[in-house]
């Protein structure tokens, strides 16, 4: 069996979640301005001030963040440990060289599907910050590193997309109610249209919390279906 691109996979939902209200998202990411890329997601607003309906589409974790450029390390099926975060400092250095950003405009993130040791979380001082799942760490190299554990993610509207990719059959299963309080369930086996079910009901819930009343048109058409 071949390699699944999951950072393929998860950037594409971002994309079609988040494009149609101006946040840009990019995959395998030049981080210098010569190749190589790397794995990475880039989650980047096109103008102005994060929005209230673009900061309600995104995950706990990526919400509160402030930064204009959000670089994402995805990783599904394997499990962190220090080479990860070394290179993900490493990416964040030279992607904010290579784009000439300040420090203030730049912020990465790790996201993780296996819940990660609590040896691991203590060795590299991360801590809880805000809603469950998000945690933190100063490295000794310098910087902030955001940790998203998509198990520990609540099972709430904006979680939705991401929670899909999680590890735990529970968690998968759990998805989000819909108007008629039935679960949509995701399934790793078919990825792509269970997570365009998840993002209509997430899409429906969300506009109904904002109160405006107001649809948010999805980019490309009917979800895509059967891509495995």
């Amino acid at each position: 069996m071949g390699n699944t691109y999951w950072h393929n996979l998860v950037g594409a939902t971002l994309k079609e979640l988040l494009e149609p209200v101006g946040i840009e998202v990019r995959v395998e990411v030049p981080v210098t301005s010569t190749p190589p890329r790397a794995d990475l997601i880039l989650i980047r607003r096109q103008q102005g001030r994060w929005t209230e309906a673009q900061r309600l589409l995104l995950s706990d974790g990526l919400r509160d963040l402030e930064a204009d450029h959000i670089l994402v390390e995805l990783k599904i099926t394997e499990s962190l440990n220090e080479e990860v975060l070394s290179r993900l400092s490493m990416y964040d250095t030279l992607f904010q060289e290579s784009a000439g950003l300040q420090r203030r405009q730049l912020q990465s993130v790790l996201i993780g599907a296996i819940s990660p040791r609590p040896e691991f979380l203590e060795r590299f001082a991360f801590l809880p910050v805000g809603p469950g799942g998000i945690y933190e760490s100063k490295p000794r190299w310098g910087g902030t590193i955001r940790l998203i554990v998509l198990n520990e993610l609540a099972n709430e509207a904006g979680n939705a997309p991401l929670k899909c990719f999680s590890s735990r059959k529970e968690v998968e299963k759990e998805g989000i109610p819909d108007h008629q309080g039935n679960r949509v369930v995701s399934d790793l086996g078919c990825v792509w249209s269970n997570c365009s079910r998840l993002m209509e009901v997430a899409h429906a819930r969300l506009i109904e919390q904002s109160g405006n009343g107001r649809r948010h048109t999805r980019a490309g058409g009917p979800a895509r279906q059967g891509v495995v």
